[in-house]
């Protein structure tokens, strides 16, 4: 094999063209090209999240093993959100509406934060409602059917509110044996009086149970400024504790415990007229526990001898940007007195950072469990994670572990909202995680019994977008009948630990996700430690070809698979239908595919680069242009310049430069043109039949400044090359174009186009092209991304950027004169999803569907019209 081919040159010699149009972005309305389109997914958006914006604060197990989720998510206002899980983690599609259902209250509002499961199925949630703009607030219980449906014989078609005081929340439930339930929370009259233990019982039929307490309800007050309930357990006489924070009016805080007679009456035979509070153990009876301004709530377990295990924290402020709070573990014995056998003198504790629980588990052994948030503080920012620490019967520490959750902005962090425990005592934790910036959606991890992630348990442990990726959407494709297909990563939940994957997903036309491909819907590939598709094609027998990169032995290497139409790998493809290549160059630290094309005879050319640490006659470190090509079995064509791929470096006399490949097209006739960027240009290599040469004359150096190709494609009708990318400002780095050049299929620049075949805009101050497609009528649509507000020549802003500069998923079209303001507004539209961290670590690519409408993908897949 010829691996180390020298590319002298690199740079267009043709003069530089005078600096092109860029056409004044006019404020206009929104017109039908450019909206989202309406049939497709949820409002043009095929999300990947179960409730975009939601976060899940409760969950319980079915008898059959599967799982209920619940919160409360934000479409018009909070509303009530539920998913089932099977077992595996997969959703189970046949609750409500593909596995979701979401209770509109219409003007009024409501949370979710306690969930159970009757002994018919029957699922309970509780929580509170209230209507924006009046006054007061009400215990709310939901019953649905088994189906997700609401059970219209429950309450008022499906739903029971309960008044105490005006003020009025629940947040723990448990159901009797009878089919009652029990709802506990905290009432007061406003926001400034002190709060009361509440408790309601309500019939199976939903109404308030007048045999208990005062017409089914119960208040207990407190001295100083009260405190509310967290957690309701019912012992098996029928009695019910209630626990709960309650304040000792000197800045600090008792864990307070309740026990309740079957009647709703207080037990005089527990603590003090049935009241215990944490005074009694010794490390607290000066105070408390210390908590600066702040409640922490409190979660408890029955032990199987009737003891009574209470996590909590106390916090204390350790620096102006720190809190540090410590986990304590209380232990109490059945009567309400101290067991000064637990821990140390009935505490132990924890102190990591600033520690939130939200669950207690007692295991087979009488090991107890603690679930909750692991918040890490620093000046910059705040780091969260799932935490999940285990104590000894004894009160001594055993296992802890965190658990960052995937996303792209992984500082905003994960919060665990509750947790459940099944037979097997493997434990799950659900909660919320960001997914695209600042939206948060449910996520859900499951951990052995030793403490670690559970990999058969959706994807490497955890649940996080069901019906997408958690990764960047690196290629689209469409398929003869109208699924679409998608490829690119499933981030790890813990990259530091964890295995991040290649992934390809399948939807139907309508933007559903097609269950019936893969593994619900997807198939993954574990390629070493990192691994990504970042294109993806059809052939026309149906089968899938994707190109990426993984790893082997800790080194990048292209990666080529080949999947049947139903998902499972190709046999006769490579090794089950998964290639990879060897080193293309003997000094090759890795190796990335960036793109596919195939032949009419049904060969792959595969182009990308390679990265090497130098070598004599290679020069200093750097990039090269890495292609090769493959038979239809998967193997390396030995006729592709000599054995199958070759490595093109460029040089400006002796100074070696980076290059890259981005892009490979077949023409018609068979020709191959890989291009990509070679120092400050667009370059387009020929590579048809093993030969390297500068395509001449393609090739565009930009006048802008530095350029940078990104995408080609071919125009359907003319046959015309169009190449698409950014230029960068020599003076700020910061500052980019949007730059476009298209080329007769001769490769002259076309004098049409622009001005002399070159086209640069300025939308937003920081314009990048990902991607591009030429629709029929020869207009260019680009995806990519925008950056800031205001252009580099300080004048105009887009009328789409209001407020402080972002970074955002864009498609835009083009004439070719400029942006097309017919298309979105002023010729660009901003995808929903499309917040994220990194500039550079974003992506925004699209396809073009039969109907001529556009499919763009960031970390969602959208659907936008083009008329």
């Amino acid at each position: 094999m010829s691996r180390n081919k020298r590319f002298v040159g690199g740079f267009s010699t043709r003069p530089c063209a005078p600096r092109a149009v860029i056409e004044g972005v006019e404020q206009r309305l929104f017109m039908s090209a450019g909206q989202f389109d309406p049939t497709f997914g949820t409002r043009g958006a095929a999300y990947g999240e179960l409730f975009p914006g939601a976060q899940a604060d409760a969950t319980a197990l079915q008898s059959d093993g599967k799982i209920i989720v619940a919160g409360s998510g934000l479409y018009a206002g909070p509303a009530l959100d539920l998913a089932r899980f099977n077992p595996d983690g997969t959703l189970d599609r046949r609750f409500g509406v593909n596995g979701r259902v979401t209770t509109d209250l219409g003007a009024a509002e409501g949370t979710i934060n306690a969930v159970g499961v009757q002994r018919d199925g029957k699922i309970v949630v509780a929580g509170f409602r209230y209507t924006p703009g009046t006054i007061g607030i009400s215990f709310l219980v939901a019953r649905y059917l088994t189906t997700g449906a609401l059970d219209t014989g429950f309450g008022t078609k499906g739903i029971a509110t309960i008044s105490f005081l005006g003020n009025d929340m629940a947040s723990s439930l448990v159901i009797e044996r009878n089919g009652e339930i029990d709802v506990a929370g905290g009432a007061q009259t406003n926001s400034q009086a002190p709060a009361k233990f509440a408790l309601a019982r309500l019939t199976a039929a939903g109404q308030l149970d007048s045999t208990f307490g005062k017409g089914g309800e119960v208040l207990t007050s407190f001295a100083a400024t009260g405190g509310s309930i967290n957690s309701l357990l019912i012992q098996p006489n029928g009695d019910l504790i209630a626990t709960g924070a309650t304040d000792s009016g000197n800045n600090y805080y008792y864990t307070t415990l309740v026990r309740y007679l079957p009647g709703g009456s207080l037990d005089p035979s527990f603590g003090s007229g049935g009241i215990v509070n944490s005074s009694t153990i010794p490390a607290f009876a000066s105070g408390g526990i210390p908590v600066g301004a702040q409640t922490h709530p409190t979660f408890a377990a029955l032990q199987s001898n009737g003891k009574i295990d209470i996590a909590t924290t106390g916090s204390s402020l350790v620096q102006d940007y720190s809190q540090s709070n410590t986990l304590y573990v209380e232990r109490f014995n059945a009567n309400g007195s101290t067991d000064t056998t637990f821990g140390s003198a009935g505490l132990a504790s924890y102190s990591r950072d600033d520690i939130l629980p939200n669950t207690v588990m007692i295991q087979k052994n009488g090991d107890i469990v603690v679930a909750g948030t692991n918040v890490i503080e620093t000046p910059v920012n705040s780091i969260s994670q799932f935490l999940f620490v285990r104590f000894s019967t004894a009160g001594v520490l055993g296992t802890v572990t965190a658990t960052p959750m995937a996303g792209t902005n992984i500082g905003g962090g994960a919060t665990a909202g509750a947790a459940v425990q099944q037979p097997d005592q493997r434990i799950i934790v659900v909660g919320s995680a960001p997914f695209g910036g600042s939206d948060f959606d449910f996520a859900l991890a499951r951990y052995t019994l030793a403490g670690i992630l559970d990999n058969t348990f959706g994807y490497h442990g955890t649940v996080q977008q069901p019906d997408g990726i958690t990764g960047l959407i690196n290629s689209i494709a469409v398929q003869s009948d109208g699924k679409i297909l998608i490829a690119g990563s499933e981030q790890s939940p813990d990259p530091a630990t964890q295995p991040t994957d290649a992934v390809i997903a399948r939807y139907n036309a309508n933007g559903t996700l097609d269950t019936t491909f893969g593994a619900d819907g997807r198939r993954f590939l574990r390629i070493g430690n990192n691994a990504a598709w970042n294109s993806i094609k059809v052939q026309s027998n149906g089968d899938i070809l994707v190109g990426g990169y993984g790893q082997v032995g800790g080194v990048d290497v292209f990666a080529l698979a080949r999947y049947l139409p139903s998902g499972l790998g190709d046999p006769t493809f490579g090794t089950g239908g998964e290639v990879l290549a060897p080193h293309l160059g003997p000094f090759s630290t890795g190796e990335v595919c960036n793109s596919l094309a195939i032949q009419s005879n049904g060969r792959i050319v595969a182009a990308g680069y390679e990265t090497d640490a130098g070598s004599t006659g290679r020069g200093s470190t750097g990039t090269s242009f890495a292609v090769a090509r493959f038979l239809t079995n998967g193997s390396l064509d030995p006729s592709f310049d000599g054995s199958g791929g070759a490595l093109i470096s460029v040089f400006n006399g002796f100074q070696r430069i980076n290059a890259a490949a981005i892009s490979v097209l077949v023409l018609k006739n068979d020709e191959v043109l890989v291009g990509g960027t070679a120092g400050n240009n667009f370059d387009i290599l020929d590579v048809t039949g093993g030969t390297f040469h500068l395509k001449s004359p393609f090739g565009t150096s930009f006048a802008d400044g530095a350029a940078t190709l990104t995408a080609m494609a071919i125009d359907p009708t003319s046959g015309d090359i169009v190449a698409g990318g950014y230029v960068t400002s020599p003076v700020d780095a910061n500052k980019m174009e949007f730059a476009l050049a298209r080329y007769t299929p001769t490769g002259q620049l076309d004098s049409t186009f622009g001005i002399g075949g070159e086209l640069t805009v300025n939308a937003t101050g920081g314009d990048r092209i990902e991607s591009l497609a030429i629709q029929a009528d020869g207009k260019i649509v680009t995806g990519g991304i925008g950056s800031g507000t205001v252009s580099t020549g300080g004048s105009s802003v887009h009328p789409l950027l209001q407020g402080p500069p972002s970074i955002f998923a864009t498609v835009a079209r083009f004439t070719s004169k400029g942006l097309d303001t017919t298309f979105g507004q002023g010729g660009l539209t901003l995808l929903n999803g499309g917040v994220t961290e990194s500039f550079f670590n974003s992506s925004c690519n699209i396809a073009l569907d039969a109907n001529g409408k556009i499919l763009a993908g960031d970390i969602d897949l959208y659907r936008l019209n083009t008329k």
